[in-house]
């Protein structure tokens, strides 16, 4: 069986694992400090994921509430026919906005179908980003 090469021996230093880390005569190791700083990385990741999420479920809630805005009604529209096919490039069509939204909701309309949620779902994401 081949021996398990550690992340220790990529580096040119002696094998040291994670566990070991724990023991006192090995905690002061370069090769320790970097594990936690690996793990709090991840730890920090995880909590900002977590908060990301909380807020893109909180936004969830007033997207149902209220029916379509004038102006949101007709920018769906529009990427109802970029998701048909039908007028990919507007051609004809006066559009005062950027496009971006507009074929994200199209994109959106594609995947997740015909509904209100697919519509405002590019909206809500880009809100929860901001």
């Amino acid at each position: 069986m081949a021996p398990i090469v550690t992340q220790a021996r990529l580096f040119g230093e002696e094998s040291i694992s994670y566990r070991s880390c724990y023991n006192r005569r090995q905690r002061g190791h370069r090769f320790c400090g970097r594990l936690r700083r690996m793990r709090s990385n991840w730890q920090t990741k995880g909590v900002l994921l977590l908060i990301v999420l909380l807020a893109f479920a909180l936004r969830l809630g007033p997207a149902f509430d209220n029916r379509f805005h004038p102006d949101e009604a007709l920018f769906s529209s529009w990427a109802l026919k970029i998701a048909h096919g039908e007028n990919v490039l507007l051609t004809g069509v006066p559009v005062d906005k950027p496009p971006l939204l507009i074929y994200l909701t199209a994109i959106s309309f594609f995947f997740f179908g015909q509904t209100e949620i697919a519509a405002r779902l590019p909206n809500i994401a880009a809100s929860v980003i901001r």
